[in-house]
């Protein structure tokens, strides 16, 4: 009796094992698509407060911002002071643009993955004060950094 106690509690033991580690896997993978959605959510800071910090979020190169294919106006200007003077225009543009409308942070709640399928992950915030959703789009492969930034409006 004793041999078949032992049996069950080993077999128990096996199946809590299992378990665990299936959430820990959840839990994981959970883990990786809020760092997705953390990241976006400090860029995104960053640049309504004009932070400079924002400057090593962003594939300058790549990026498109709200309709404007900022990259490729980025990619044309002649030498790198230039190319500063863009970046430090842009976070100030930004942070202005955001006051001037009265816009709040803490309004843009449900930070989110919505896409990891495709060459990009997008991350989507809901805006609050209109319902419209916020999408950030960063490369799979490669340094994070966000190549995107477009508003999906409230459908």
């Amino acid at each position: 009796m004793r041999h078949r106690a032992a049996q069950i509690s080993f077999s128990t033991i096996i199946i809590i094992g299992v378990i665990i580690g299936l959430a820990l896997t959840v839990e994981a993978v959970s883990f990786i698509k809020n760092r997705d959605a953390d990241f976006c959510r400090r860029a995104l800071y960053y640049l309504v407060k004009g932070r400079p910090a924002a400057e090593k979020m962003i594939d300058w190169n790549q990026l498109k911002a709200v309709g404007l294919d900022t990259g490729k106006e980025y990619s044309g200007l002649p030498n790198d002071n230039e190319r500063k003077m863009f970046r430090k225009v842009f976070i100030n543009s930004f942070a202005a643009g955001f006051l001037k409308v009265k816009g709040e942070f803490k309004k843009f709640v449900h930070w989110r993955v919505i896409d990891r399928k495709s060459d990009f992950i997008i991350v989507a915030a809901d805006y609050k004060k209109t319902g419209d959703t916020l999408l950030f789009a960063l490369p799979k492969k490669g340094k994070k950094k966000i190549q995107s930034i477009q508003w999906k409006e409230k459908e």
